[in-house]
C-alpha cells in the first residue's frame, strides 16, 4: 500500500503488482482528469495508453502529488518517470504515448469579442489561475512577463471554478478537458482560439534509471 499526498491531504491507494517479474516505477502524476485521475482505478487516460504501449517488463504505479510538489521532486532528481512536464530537470526523455494532440489555452466568461491574443501582454492586467509550481517555472513566467497576476490552484477544475465564480479572468485548460465540461458549465465558458501551447500526450523517463521503451516514439530528449 502507497500514501499519496495530494491537495495537503494523504490519499491512500492499494496496488497490487499484475506482473510478478516486472520492474515497478513510480511514475509521478497530478490530478488533472481525464489524463491523470485518482477518480479512476486505472489512473487515468494516461496510464492506460502507458499499460497498453509498453511491454510488460515495468509495472507503473501512479504517484499523485501536488502540482507544487512535483516540480520540486523532478527538479531535484528525485524521480524515475513522470507525467508532469520535466524541462527542469538535468535530463529526461520524452516517449509519445498517443497521436492525440492536447491543445493546452485558457478559458474565460464568454464575451461577445474573439478570444485571441498575437502576445500575452494584451492580457496584461488581468487575473489567471494556474496550477501551483515554483516562480521559477518557464510556463509561469510568461504570465508575470505579460503582466498577467496569477492565482495557483491544485486542479485545472478549482482554476475553471474561480472562473465562473468571476474571482479571476481566466484560468489554464485544456481543450479536451473543456469539451468535457458539464453541459451547463461549458454553455457559460469559451476557449481561446490561441494555445500557449500543443502537445502529444506523452511520459518523460530520467536516463538515469535505466528505463528503456523501444516501442515508443522519442519527442525530445536532454
Amino acid at each position: 500500500m502507497r500514501q499519496f499526498l495530494l491537495q495537503g491531504s494523504f490519499v491512500l491507494l492499494t496496488l497490487t503488482p499484475i506482473y510478478s517479474n516486472a520492474k515497478t516505477i513510480d511514475v509521478i502524476a497530478i490530478e488533472y482528469p481525464p489524463f491523470s485521475t485518482l477518480g479512476v482505478e486505472s489512473g487515468g487516460l494516461s496510464f492506460e495508453l502507458l499499460n497498453q504501449n509498453t511491454n510488460k517488463n515495468y509495472q507503473w504505479q501512479p504517484y499523485f502529488l501536488p502540482p507544487k510538489r512535483a516540480f520540486a521532486n523532478i527538479k531535484s532528481g528525485d524521480w524515475c518517470a513522470s507525467l508532469y512536464p520535466t524541462p527542469m530537470a538535468k535530463s529526461f526523455v520524452q516517449y509519445q504515448l498517443s497521436e492525440q494532440t492536447v491543445n493546452i489555452g485558457l478559458v474565460r466568461l464568454k464575451q461577445k469579442d474573439s478570444f485571441e491574443w498575437q502576445d500575452l501582454k494584451q492580457l496584461s492586467g488581468r487575473t489567471v489561475a494556474i496550477l501551483s509550481t515554483e516562480g521559477t517555472s518557464p510556463f509561469a513566467i510568461q504570465f508575470a512577463q505579460a503582466g498577467l497576476t496569477k492565482a495557483e490552484v491544485q486542479t485545472v477544475k478549482s482554476g475553471v471554478q474561480m472562473v465562473l465564480l468571476g474571482r479571476v479572468d481566466y484560468a489554464m485548460l485544456d481543450d479536451v478537458s473543456f469539451n468535457a465540461l458539464e453541459t451547463n458549465n461549458k454553455a457559460r465558458l469559451e476557449f481561446s482560439k490561441t494555445n500557449l501551447l500543443s502537445t502529444k500526450l506523452s511520459i518523460f523517463v530520467n536516463p538515469e534509471c535505466g528505463i528503456e521503451l523501444p516501442q515508443l516514439t522519442v519527442l525530445d530528449q536532454k
